[in-house]
């Protein structure tokens, strides 16, 4: 779990810097999917981008890239952030627990 200051600190939209840094993530979230989208010939949605993300290591490589993220950590986080409902997705989960092995 997380610590609800921790979060709130995370979430923070009080500071510019915060604001602009959320801004180019989701923007490089958007870009990404379009690439992935033309990739792969099809619509693209959040689950499908997760998944796709923690299967192939060169898309992850791409997405931390595209997103300007530390690690790929703080790509997912980011992700999981801004699609909450991937939570409660039985394959995400699923592929997320495979990846960890």
């Amino acid at each position: 779990m997380f610590n609800g200051k921790i979060l709130e600190d995370f979430l923070s939209h009080n500071n510019p810097l915060c604001q602009i840094c959320t801004k180019e993530y989701i923007l490089g979230v958007l870009k990404f999917g379009s690439f992935l989208s033309i990739l792969k010939n099809k619509k693209i949605n959040p689950s499908g981008l997760f998944t796709s993300i923690l299967e192939n290591k060169e898309l992850r490589e791409i997405f931390i890239l595209m997103t300007n993220s530390e690690n790929i950590n703080e790509a997912l986080l980011g992700l999981l952030q801004l699609y909450p409902s991937l939570l409660k997705s039985k394959n995400t989960k699923r592929l997320f627990k495979k990846s960890l092995m």
